[in-house]
């Protein structure tokens, strides 16, 4: 099983993040069967995401490999431009995620809320 994931605006209270072009993550490898799957971001890095209930913190029982890998790219991509960089956590993932991305992407941040 191969699937595509097209990401154009996502949210998490209170921040959101529009991607213009929006963001195409190819996932390979996604048999029930697997521990991880080969996703593919559209500006040519891959990584493989963890999809099991041991190894990933976001899956919940009923996900499907397609709800893990979205929960999981949003989780990253937030945690890339929203998060202190000197975290422990933040690793050369995130740097990448950002250096490849933050011309593309439009940050937006409700003060009231934060």
């Amino acid at each position: 099983m191969e699937f595509e994931i097209v990401l154009d605006e996502i949210h998490e209270h209170p921040c959101s993040i529009k991607f213009d072009p929006p963001l195409k993550l190819e996932c390979f490898g996604c048999d029930k069967d697997t521990d991880y799957v080969l996703v593919a971001y559209d500006f040519g890095m891959s990584v493989d995401f963890p999809v099991t209930l041991e190894n990933n913190m976001l899956m919940l029982d009923n996900d499907t490999v397609e709800d893990i890998v979205r929960k999981t790219a949003i989780f990253d991509l937030f945690h890339a431009f929203f998060h202190y960089n000197l975290d422990p956590n933040y690793t050369v993932y995130h740097w990448a995620l950002y250096g490849n991305l933050k011309e593309r992407a439009i940050l937006t941040e409700d003060e009231d809320e934060i």
